[in-house]
C-alpha cells in the first residue's frame, strides 16, 4: 500500500508540474495575441511587441532545456 501511494504521489507531482507548464505556454500565448492585437488597432507598439517577442523567445528557449533535463 505504501509503495502504491508513492507511485500515486508521483505521478500526482508529474501532473501539477505539466499542468504548471501548460498554464504557463497558455499565459505566454495569450500574452503575445493581446501585443499583436493592440499594434493591430493602433499601429503602435513596436517596442512592445519586440519585448514580447523577447520574452517569448526566452520562454520557449528555456521550456526546452526544462523539458530536456
Amino acid at each position: 500500500l505504501r509503495d502504491k501511494v508513492k507511485k500515486h504521489d508521483q505521478l500526482l507531482d508529474n501532473d501539477n508540474r505539466r499542468l504548471r507548464e501548460i498554464e504557463d505556454s497558455n499565459k505566454m500565448v495569450l500574452q503575445s495575441l493581446l501585443v499583436i492585437i493592440n499594434h493591430d488597432i493602433t499601429g503602435n507598439g513596436v517596442e512592445k511587441m519586440k519585448e514580447t517577442r523577447e520574452e517569448l523567445q526566452d520562454f520557449l528557449i528555456n521550456k526546452k532545456t526544462d523539458h530536456e533535463q
